[in-house]
């Protein structure tokens, strides 16, 4: 029988894979220079993040503020 613990434990799961799975993605060319700011985006991000258009302070400042 599971405890309180291991319920948590499943719901939480449950909501992290639901919320990874409404997550943006990114694709095609990425850009080399943030549209924002026009600061250069690192190789790391631009493989990791296929069509990153936006440096990681700009993405988090738009997601911060929700305009993106």
């Amino acid at each position: 029988m599971a405890d309180e613990i291991d319920v948590s434990q499943a719901e939480s799961d449950f909501l992290l894979s639901l919320r990874l799975s409404k997550r943006k993605q990114y694709q095609g060319q990425s850009a080399v220079s943030c549209i924002d700011c026009g600061d250069q985006i690192p190789v790391a991000r631009r493989m990791a993040l296929p069509g990153v258009q936006y440096c990681v302070h700009c993405s988090e400042r738009a997601e911060l503020s929700g305009s993106r």
